[in-house]
């Protein structure tokens, strides 16, 4: 899978395997694939700005096409069974609450949280096409210049300042980016939209910083309760 991962991505100069890379891992429904995370050391190649920007906005794209499957997978079960109430009820809400939906998209493709649990009830709902994939594409094109960043950020530190071997690095990227994705994961970002909502951004913010300080709290027991299993794992096998 990592090696088939490797040929795609450097395929015709990248780009297509980048784009590939996005949109299959995206289209699946609550796919666990972190495609991300093979992206953000690709990124690292691009030395040219030029490049570094076509290889985001395809990734976006790709990411965003993939999803819109997903969309798509949602509005063809509302073609199912009859017209009942809570079809009713949801098509009221979208069309009434169009810009809360539009942002709701947004939000869920600019953040790491999962976010097939707004897009398919948003296409059961029925909700525009073309304003659902402007929110995703908007989303999507946020969250992988932010990988970007991080990556081009890594590469300059370790790289050109430092003067990591590529390789070594390469590893350290990828161990880095586990550890900021097991951060991310752990993170109730419905709780911080809420809170910004009702107490704002501030306080927000500050529920966001102590949500990360626990979160690295538990790496080294999480760390160990993993070496653990993989001893008892090794015991197993050679009893």
């Amino acid at each position: 899978m990592i090696e088939w991962i490797r040929e795609v991505l450097h395929g015709a100069g990248g780009y297509i395997g980048v784009f590939t890379v996005s949109l299959i891992s995206n289209a699946i429904p609550y796919s666990t694939i972190p495609y991300l995370f093979w992206l953000i050391p690709f990124f690292t190649r691009y030395r040219d700005l030029g490049g570094l920007i076509i290889a985001v906005a395809v990734s976006a794209l790709g990411a965003s096409i993939g999803k819109l499957i997903v969309y798509l997978v949602g509005r063809g079960l509302s073609t199912l069974g009859s017209e009942s109430r809570f079809k009713q009820n949801i098509s009221y809400f979208t069309n009434k609450h169009s810009k809360v939906i539009f942002l709701t998209v947004f939000l869920a493709a600019a953040l790491p949280i999962p976010d097939d649990v707004v897009y398919i009830p948003v296409g059961y709902a029925r909700y525009s096409v073309p304003l659902f994939f402007i929110a995703l594409l908007a989303g999507k094109l946020v969250i992988t210049v932010m990988a970007a960043i991080y990556g081009r950020t890594l590469s300059f530190l370790f790289e050109e300042r430092v003067g990591l071997p590529t390789w070594l690095s390469i590893i350290f990227y990828i161990f880095l980016t586990i550890i900021v994705m097991y951060v991310a994961g752990s993170i109730n970002w419905v709780n911080v939209s809420n809170i910004a909502g009702e107490k704002g951004a501030t306080k927000a913010i500050d529920f966001l910083f102590k949500e990360i300080a626990l979160s690295l709290k538990r790496i080294p027991e999480r760390i160990s309760s993993l070496i653990k299993r993989i001893l008892d794992l090794i015991r197993w096998e050679q009893s």
